[in-house]
């Protein structure tokens, strides 16, 4: 049975038909970095590990990248540098659409050596927005589709993966 939540903002999220706990993906993403990596790049040949493991790195001029996130899931868009800074330049407005089948989507978003450095600490819940703190406390609550009542609620938070790395 195919389960879809709605967040707070009204975004239509899909969960996995086997584990309803685990989001796959959302009808909309926000952007909050879009860019771009190329060989001399800082970090490149880490960044691009992900692909090469995949069989996905078929780009030698580089790649185009895309950071999509909602409240509950987010993704990395791998495509051609051309097909994101069209996608730039036609986006001023914020109403350009975007064919995700010319690339390769990745869960997540990645992190370790060089993705580390290139990626901004981006949080959901900030404080001047009324977050308890940056990046600590409640991200947004929706009804829980199979127990009338129920609630999940959502928090975004800051921790180690491992106790000598640094806080993501």
């Amino acid at each position: 049975m195919s389960i879809t939540i709605t967040n707070t903002y009204g975004t239509a999220h899909h969960v996995s038909e086997t584990n309803p706990a685990r989001v796959t993906s959302c009808d909309r993403y926000r952007l909050p970095l879009v860019g771009t990596i190329a060989p001399g790049n800082p970090g490149y040949e880490d960044m691009v590990e992900i692909l090469k493991d995949n069989g996905h790195d078929t780009r030698p001029e580089g790649y185009g990248v895309l950071f999509l996130e909602s409240e509950e899931f987010s993704a990395t868009y791998f495509g051609s540098i051309a097909q994101i800074e069209q996608y730039q330049r036609e986006n001023v407005d914020g109403t350009a659409a975007f064919d995700a089948s010319q690339g390769v989507m990745y869960d997540q978003w990645p992190h370790g050596r060089g993705w580390d450095d290139f990626l901004p600490r981006v949080f959901w819940n900030v404080k001047a927005r009324g977050g308890i703190a940056d990046g600590v406390g409640l991200v947004t609550a929706f009804a829980q589709t199979e127990l009338p009542g129920a609630e999940v609620i959502v928090f975004e938070f800051e921790g180690k993966w491992l106790p000598d790395s640094e806080p993501q």
